[in-house]
Order: C-alpha cells, then structure tokens, then sequence
C-alpha cells in the first residue's frame, strides 16, 4: 500500500540518530518516489554498512519477511522510536 506523504508527521534520521548511536531497533516508513513503500523495524546491523530490517504487513500489522538493505537506502526513510509512533504517524496520513 503507497499512499503520499507529507511533512510534519515525520521524524528524520537527524533527529532519529540524536537520540540513539543506532539505527538498530527504530521503526520506519521507507519511501521510494515520495510515497511509502513499507513499514518496519531496523532489527540489527550486518557487515558493509547493511541491515537486516523486518517488514510488517499493511493488512494485518503481523511482521511479514527479512530484507537487507544499504545503509544509504535507510537515509531517506522516515524513522520512530517505537512502533505507536509510527503508527500515530500513519493515521494522521489516512
């Protein structure tokens, strides 16, 4: 499910990394062409700058697969602290 997303409801990976030395364990909306693609959390860091990030489906809410991505791909994902924050995030959008 994409839908478009604005500013304002968002947390970036400044303010994000401000608060943790990690990006291990924050939860996300990744975006590929302005809109949001998928929705997870960073479970841990693998070697070559990677992670290894869970996905949750959109329907149910229940984690769905693995994926490893590059770090540079994480830098223009929209970043939480916890999943409720994420959430509240999405349904400001609806």
């Amino acid at each position: 499910m994409s839908k478009q997303w604005g500013h304002g409801y968002c947390k970036g990976q400044d303010d994000a990394n401000k608060k943790s030395k990690t990006l291990v364990g924050l939860w996300f909306h990744s975006l590929k062409g302005g809109e949001v693609e998928w929705q997870g959390r960073i479970d841990r860091a693998v070697h070559d700058g990677k992670y290894v990030v869970q996905l949750f489906s959109w329907i149910s809410g229940d984690p769905t697969e693995k994926v490893v991505v590059c770090a540079d791909d994480v830098e223009g994902w929209i970043l939480y602290d916890d999943s409720s924050e994420m959430r509240t995030a999405w349904e400001k959008t609806l």
